[in-house]
């Protein structure tokens, strides 16, 4: 029977999915309450601050990915 759920096979495979199961864990309603608030952190809300920390951290997950899977998952 064929799978539809692809589940890494290595390490290094396990060490990305939870990375990004983390970044994904930093968008959701406890975390992000932390940072609802009305002071400014650089000229802007922390809420925005903590987009843009999820966005920069799913960029450096991917190029850290493209690293370590470099001619073993990726080719599969």
């Amino acid at each position: 029977m064929k799978h539809f759920v692809v589940h890494p096979t290595s390490r290094r495979g396990w060490l990305v999915t939870l990375a990004f199961a983390l970044l994904v864990m930093a968008g959701i309603w406890p975390v992000v309450a932390l940072f609802n608030r009305d002071d400014l952190w650089f000229g802007l809300p922390p809420i925005a601050i903590l987009t843009y920390a999820i966005v920069v951290g799913c960029w450096v997950t991917m190029l850290v990915a493209n690293r370590l899977l470099v001619g073993g998952e990726r080719d599969v």
